[in-house]
């Protein structure tokens, strides 16, 4: 069963890193909108809940070696994807109006 656990850590891992950092930049770029309203805090600790629990679900089975490197590429990789997709997407629909 920890088999089970460990590939969905690897999976849940970046999809919750690039959930936060895109929920992160929404924030920034919303803040004070009707628009921020929709989104708080709840969802956010969520998301970071999931990237600890993944995160010690994966310290004791590295699904990459060396472990700083599964750690930049789950996290810090993914986070950052967020953050850009977050932007671009915010940018994009500013256009159009």
């Amino acid at each position: 069963m920890s088999g089970f656990f460990h590939w969905v850590s690897v999976g849940a891992l970046p999809l919750a890193s690039a959930m936060v950092g895109f929920l992160i930049i929404h924030g920034l770029d919303e803040r004070g909108t009707e628009e921020s309203a929709g989104i708080d805090g709840k969802t956010l600790l969520i998301c970071g809940l999931v990237v600890v629990v993944c995160s010690l679900q994966l310290a004791g089975q590295p699904a990459i070696d060396p472990l700083w490197l599964q750690y930049f590429l789950l996290v810090g990789t993914a986070l950052v994807a967020g953050a850009v997709a977050r932007y671009v997407l915010g940018r994009l629909s500013t256009r159009h109006h």
